[in-house]
């Protein structure tokens, strides 16, 4: 019985993310709305964490990683236009919720994590979704995953300083990716990306605060005393 209760309570904190999170933030998409309705985010985030579930800030999943607020995601999915013909990439899919909802609006996505325990996490989260169209990948971020590309839309979840080349020649011509860019006053800015031809332009979306995913930092630039 306790259990049959948890799961209504859940739903109904799940409405209320939609009604007063999403809708009035300007998520208007059905698709991405219908995804969001349908994934249950409490089985993605750590079991201390359940209750927090669904609030509008983030959620630690490690002492370096952090689920994104679903308003952020929210936008950032909704201006890239996932179609259902894409096959999408998420580097660093963490507990795997980014992967779940892009696999509901996709039809195939693949997800690279580097920690070990987050993917394990995302593992058998995914395995009470009834998806089947994600694959799991261990493996540096930066490195993104080349063998099953070009793809249509790609994913960073989580912030970078820097876009390296091997991830941006992973998209197809026409395709996008959304992440959040640091600027220079440390904050971030929700940016979509678009690939046509050579030309990869940017669109900034909004802005707020993230920690940067490992492998995206800065490089630091060195310079010599004479």
């Amino acid at each position: 019985m306790q259990n049959h209760i948890s799961e209504h309570s859940f739903q109904t904190q799940r409405l209320n993310m939609i009604e007063g999170q999403l809708k009035p933030n300007k998520i208007i998409s059905p698709a991405v709305l219908e995804a969001f309705s349908t994934i249950a985010r409490e089985n993605f985030v750590p079991a201390g964490h359940k209750k927090q579930a669904y609030c509008e800030s983030k959620i630690a999943l490690s002492a370096t990683r952090q689920l994104m607020e679903p308003m952020n995601l929210a936008k950032l999915i909704q201006v890239a236009s996932p179609q259902k013909t894409d096959k999408a990439l998420v580097i660093g899919s963490a507990s795997g919720y980014s992967a779940a909802i892009l696999a509901h609006l996709t039809t195939e996505v693949h997800a690279l994590e580097n920690d070990k325990d987050l993917s394990a996490h995302a593992t058998t989260a995914l395995k009470k979704t009834g998806l089947h169209n994600i694959c799991f990948h261990t493996a540096p971020l930066t490195e993104g995953g080349p063998k099953h590309g070009p793809y249509d839309l790609i994913l960073i979840d989580g912030a970078i300083a820097e876009l390296p080349e091997t991830i941006t020649s992973q998209l197809g011509e026409g395709a996008r990716l959304i992440t959040l860019f640091q600027k220079k006053n440390q904050f971030c800015q929700g940016t979509l990306y678009q690939k046509n031809g050579d030309n990869l332009s940017s669109l900034p979306l909004f802005e707020t605060e993230a920690i940067i995913l490992p492998g995206f930092e800065k490089a630091k630039s060195f310079s010599f005393a004479a």
